[in-house]
């Protein structure tokens, strides 16, 4: 098991991510495009574990998200880190690190490394060049702005990698609430 706690935006503001990228995208074959039904928010990686150990996060995250207010954020914009191409998030994203240093996301790695940032994986490449095609797309998706929506659940997720790409299933949700 590959566990980690993660927000999964609504159908709505899937398919409306979905339309805006489609009208900018190509099929070049370096870039690795992530797949609609696999996107989410990533808010804390825990690594692998056992399905004791899952038992355990499930606990340890229901106590540090309980009265944990929900955000409103919208999809909004793109860019890119070394070879990932995401969508940024924009709306109350003080509300939702929050909500990611509570499920254990680092401000900043012990290596030094950047700290979290609220995005949608798009799409992959391995290149050490970022191909002119993901260049476009994030010219192209610079005004993007989805629709907002309400933050309200938190789901630890199982990531099991397949030749086809990662496929996730909910271990457990976590509803968030006014205090």
């Amino acid at each position: 098991m590959r566990l980690f706690a993660a927000v999964v935006p609504p159908r709505e503001a899937l398919a409306h991510l979905s339309g805006a990228l489609g009208r900018v995208r190509s099929d070049d074959k370096q870039v690795r495009w992530t797949r609609v039904e696999s996107w989410h928010l990533t808010l804390a990686f825990y690594g692998s574990g056992t399905p004791e150990q899952a038992r355990e996060r499930t606990g340890w995250l229901e106590e540090r998200l309980r009265g944990r207010r929900p955000a409103q954020v919208r999809l909004a914009g793109a860019g890119t880190f070394r070879g990932v191409l995401w969508a940024g998030v924009g709306g109350d994203v003080e509300t939702l690190r929050e909500i990611a240093r509570a499920a254990g996301a680092e401000e900043e790695g012990p290596d030094g490394s950047r700290p979290w940032h609220p995005h949608l994986t798009l799409a992959r490449w391995r290149s050490p060049r970022r191909p002119a095609t993901v260049r476009e797309v994030v010219r192209g998706m610079a005004d993007y702005r989805g629709p907002s929506w309400v933050v309200s659940d938190v789901i630890l997720m199982n990531s099991e990698l397949h030749p086809s790409g990662a496929r996730y299933t909910e271990q457990a949700r976590f509803r968030l609430s006014e205090p």
